[in-house]
């Protein structure tokens, strides 16, 4: 208690025989209460004993210290026999959370652990704010209110106007064990007009970071789906795993039950989302069939270290139907990808074992094509032991995938190569390297119209050896840094690497551009092979200033010693001479960037592929342009002719108004693909949303849609 552990220190004032005694009665050593009891120490400018009442009274900026509690007032009573302590003026009550407790008058225990407050003012710890005409603190851990109010919002100074919002009760609640804000007969006022009541509202204490509850709700209309109203729960279940509850309530499509559930283990974390719904079933052009239709989806993943060598991770995207996933704008992502991996990583060794299971939602492709892949293994090795001055490496595939209608397929293939880098006197760097690869496939083709199965095996080695020279040159002129680099690439392979009996399944996919100008092997994957004598060549430049500008460029092209038809008629690579190919990179600032890829034809300097990159960041507006520009290759026939543009932006009209918006048009076809706007308003103690959707596309019993969402956020409200 304060009378057994008071220290008197006077500050200022001299202090009198009656304040001098006073340590000696208070018990006032420094050392510590019986029992590890907190010591208490009070401050005030004087210090005064009142032998006959038992009293001990402080004046002028008084401050008492109680373990982690401090009490600041003008003026101090301190009755020792009842341990009571009643204070004046400018009383302001500082907790060990943050929260800070202001009031005209005060009573407590010689503790400041309970006791009663008038007028009072609480500031928590995240700013919010209660009033309230009394205030009683019981057991060190309940604060009872009476007629409070509680609003985040700021408050102005000369009271004309109320804040944003604020709750009013009739009594409040603060219990600081359960770390919970109760309101007994509240109301919610905005802008000081009532809008709803409640009997009973809770909410978490500024200190709790996880709590289960209702989080923000999101209103809006979609006219595929109609209107909407989804409100999320939160369980906080454990300290390492929780769980969230989203029901969405159309009034055109019935309930969707959504749900996730995240977990941290010891050994690493993983999350599972999914949905349900039953609904009526549309058939592709949107009518409703008259039947019910169960639809779904569930999505998932984790990582986990199983041992200081092994990590395992993995990744599961599965839906009940092709439209599912955008009737309910969940992902846009047209293509859903299972797989499952184990990492080992020890010393120079890599070893990669996964497996993979993909849906392709797009209405042209056959289910039956798409492969399952069990299993896929990569090793690596590097060798310690240097070969002619170079490291030689080892790697080693194995690939096995199948279908339930079409070619199944078994590859196993190893390569080994050497590199060796130096640097003469003239500051050119050569880089030697060689490699051999050996490849074995064990085909089975069972979509055939003749009796029984396909069988084929097929066996190829692909030698290479090269060189790659670089040439570089920096000087420092008009406050730049320049540098100039020429680099040329010669490699040779024999032609023939790329039989007709081994299927292309993991390389249809190939663009050239500056990113593999100068790749020994520009293919994906491992079933195509950049074979034949060729000559790589381009030059590389940069420039930086002063104020951390930059531009930097590179263009290139390759050259072909003798004709083969590795390479499909459009990728540019199509001939003995390549397409012009590079990269311009411009930022002037800090908060500027422009970003220009490009392929240029090799017989007109037509622009066969162009990507247009602008970001910015200045002053209240940001936002990004994104344009496109591909021509067709004969690769893979959904590899047409495409140019597209999408730009996003925003601007803070104000400090607290933002405008956003995003736009994306297919401009080969003339059509827009996807629009929205919105608008926010964001403050110190509320978020409001509203956004505009427009989708323009229309995939099976997926129509064109029109969306607006409204949101709003009330802060500090757990």
């Amino acid at each position: 208690m304060l009378a057994a552990v008071l220290a008197a220190l006077p500050l200022g004032l001299p202090v009198d025989y009656a304040a001098a005694q006073f340590s000696e009665l208070a018990g006032g050593d420094d050392k510590g209460g019986e029992d590890g009891e907190d010591i208490a120490f009070l401050q005030a400018d004087t210090l005064t004993y009142d032998r006959s009442n038992n009293t001990v009274i402080a004046e002028g900026n008084v401050e008492v210290t109680y373990g982690t509690r401090v009490l600041f007032a003008d003026r101090i009573t301190y009755d020792q026999e009842a341990d009571i302590i009643s204070a004046d003026g400018n009383i302001a009550i500082l907790e060990e959370s943050g929260q800070v407790t202001f009031a005209d008058t005060a009573e407590l225990k010689g503790d400041l652990a309970e006791g009663v407050v008038e007028n009072i003012r609480m500031l928590l710890a995240d700013n919010s704010k209660f009033a309230a005409n009394r205030a009683t603190r019981v057991r060190d851990r309940v604060s009872v209110l009476n007629k409070a109010v509680f609003s985040p919002c700021k408050v102005c100074k000369d009271g004309s106007r109320p804040p944003l919002w604020q709750i009013k009760a009739y009594r409040v609640i603060h219990d600081q064990e359960i770390k919970e804000i109760r309101y007994q007969d509240a109301v919610f006022e905005v802008f000081g007009v009532p809008v709803g009541y409640f009997p009973y509202f809770s909410h978490p204490d500024p200190t709790v970071k996880r709590k289960s509850g209702f989080l923000t709700p999101s209103i809006g209309n979609s006219s595929d789906l109609g209107t909407l109203f989804e409100i999320p729960y939160y369980f906080a279940l454990s300290d390492h795993y929780d769980a969230t509850f989203t029901p969405l309530f159309t009034t055109d499509a019935g309930i969707l039950l959504q749900g996730e559930f995240r977990q941290k283990t010891r050994r690493g974390q993983y999350l599972v989302e999914g949905s349900i719904t039953r609904a009526d079933e549309l058939n592709d052009l949107g009518v409703k069939t008259g039947e019910k239709d169960t639809r779904g989806h569930i999505f998932a993943n984790g990582r986990f270290r199983l041992s200081p060598n092994w990590n395992s991770k993995f990744t599961l995207e599965q839906t009940t139907d092709d439209t599912f996933l955008e009737r309910y704008d969940i992902t846009q992502e047209d293509r859903l990808e299972s797989r499952l991996n184990f990492t080992r990583m020890k010393d120079r060794n890599l070893l990669s074992i996964d497996s993979f299971a993909f849906r392709d939602l797009r209405l042209e492709q056959e289910p039956g094509q798409t492969p399952i892949v069990v299993p896929l293994i990569d090793y690596g090795h590097v060798f310690q032991q240097s070969v002619g001055g170079g490291t030689v490496k080892l790697n080693a595939n194995l690939l096995n995938f199948f279908r339930t209608s079409g070619t199944d397929v078994t590859r196993i293939s190893g390569t080994a190569s050497w590199d060796r880098i130096e640097t003469n006197r003239f500051g050119q760097i050569f880089n030697y390297f060689a490699s051999v690869r050996s490849d074995g496939y064990f085909i089975k083709d069972s979509d055939v119209t003749t009796t029984g199965e396909n069988r084929d095996t097929v066996g190829r080695v692909l030698p290479q050896l090269g060189v790659d020279v670089r040439w570089p040159f920096a000087r420092t002129a008009w406050s730049t840094y320049q540098t100039i680099e020429p680099i040329v690439q010669v490699i040779y392979s024999p032609v023939g690497g790329n039989p007709t009996e081994i299927p292309n399944e993991d390389s249809l996919s190939f663009e050239f551009d500056d990113t593999n100008l100068f790749s020994r092997n520009r293919f994906p994957g491992l079933d195509q092979f950049e074979d034949g004598s060729r000559i790589n060549f381009g030059l590389r430049g940069s420039l930086h200033t002063q104020s951390g500008g930059f531009a930097e460029f590179l263009i290139g092209q390759t050259y072909r010693f003798v004709e083969n038809a590795t390479f499909a008629v459009g990728t540019g690579l199509d001939d003995r001479q390549s397409d012009f190919v590079g990269r311009v990179i411009i930022s002037p600032i800090d908060n500027l960037s422009i970003v220009n890829r490009f392929r240029f034809d090799r017989r007109n300097l037509n622009l066969d592929r162009n990507e247009l990159q602008l970001s910015w960041n200045y002053w209240r507006v940001n936002g990004g342009v994104l344009y496109t520009r591909l021509a067709a290759e004969a690769t893979d026939e959904s590899l047409v002719e495409r140019q597209e543009i999408s730009l996003v932006a925003g601007i803070d009209m104000t400090r607290k108004w933002r405008l956003f918006g995003s736009y994306r048009r297919d401009l080969e076809a003339n059509r827009n693909i996807r629009s929205d706007i919105g608008l926010q308003y964001e403050d110190e103690c509320t978020l409001l949303q509203v956004t505009f959707r427009r989708d323009f596309t229309r995939d099976r019993d997926v129509s064109a849609d029109s969306t607006v969402f409204f949101t709003i956020r009330l802060k500090n409200l757990g």
